[in-house]
């Protein structure tokens, strides 16, 4: 077990069953890496809103999403391919600079625009 986990989380549970040490996180254990990744998806999931809402802000550039919503420039390019990908904007190229809009599919398709992203996880069977 590192320092910091000892610090933060306290000694680890010795009654819990497994070879790998867990702590005890918001009164339930969990371990380390499952809670990463929920996290991390979560995180993805909320930039990737919070780029869709300034797109739909009218930010058409990555540098004015980035003023907007004060994510980093790879984290935003990141969210906009896959936008892009889901076909919630589309990318225009008229000259030297890229600019995003929203798609008119996004607009018409209800659950494209929810405000509230699914998230699922998987569980050990």
């Amino acid at each position: 077990m590192s320092m910091t986990a000892h610090l933060l989380f306290g000694p680890a549970d010795p009654k819990l069953p497994g070879t790998k040490q867990r702590h005890l996180m918001d009164g339930r254990p969990v371990s380390g890496q499952n809670y990463c990744r929920e996290h991390s998806v979560r995180i993805r999931l909320a930039n990737v809103e919070t780029i869709f809402a300034a797109v739909n802000a009218g930010k058409q550039t990555i540098s004015a999403i980035e003023d907007f919503t004060k994510i980093g420039r790879c984290t935003i390019s990141k969210g906009l391919a896959e936008l892009e990908s889901d076909k919630r904007i589309k990318r225009s190229k008229p000259g030297k600079q890229t600019f995003f809009e929203v798609s008119t599919a996004a607009v018409t398709n209800k659950a494209a625009t929810s405000s509230k992203p699914v998230l699922t996880t998987r569980s050990k069977s």
